[in-house]
């Protein structure tokens, strides 16, 4: 039993937090347009789908449902106050991180359109990341703890 316990857990402790630096709300240049004279560009595109679906604090994945499902498998430890209260945190830390994903965009926009002011922004966006990021780590390894910790 003890075995099948661990194999199940791999589920749970695949999931982490990925810093990817929100990349996919960069433009890059594409080529030229004739019709316009002017740089045509395209967002990056998101990280791949298979990292997408491990990674906690992806604003573009569907990683926290199935992070959800693979805790709610253990009732006794899920419905802890310890636990909801770090699935509370990481909530807002999420939330945090889609703001920004938000900003990100439109202050890339703004640096489009030729906007300087925008990089002074974006300067501090991905400072505040950077914390949100080292913060939603630290809880989800204190969550982690309380699964390992399960007896």
């Amino acid at each position: 039993m003890l075995q099948g316990y661990r194999l199940s857990m791999l589920g749970l402790f695949g999931f982490r937090v990925i810093g990817c630096g929100l990349s996919h709300e960069e433009f890059v240049a594409t080529g030229f347009s004739s019709d316009t004279h002017r740089a045509r560009f395209e967002r990056r595109g998101f990280c791949r789908k298979d990292l997408r679906n491990k990674s906690l604090s992806c604003a573009h994945s569907m990683s926290w449902v199935y992070f959800l499902e693979q805790l709610k498998k253990y009732p006794d430890v899920y419905h802890r106050k310890q636990v909801q209260a770090c699935l509370e945190k990481m909530d807002r830390i999420r939330t945090d991180i889609f703001k920004l994903d938000h900003r990100k965009g439109e202050l890339e926009k703004q640096k489009l359109t030729g906007d300087i002011a925008a990089s002074a922004p974006l300067g501090q966006l991905h400072e505040d990341y950077g914390v949100l990021i080292r913060e939603l780590e630290h809880v989800l390894q204190v969550l982690k703890k309380h699964f390992r910790d399960q007896k």
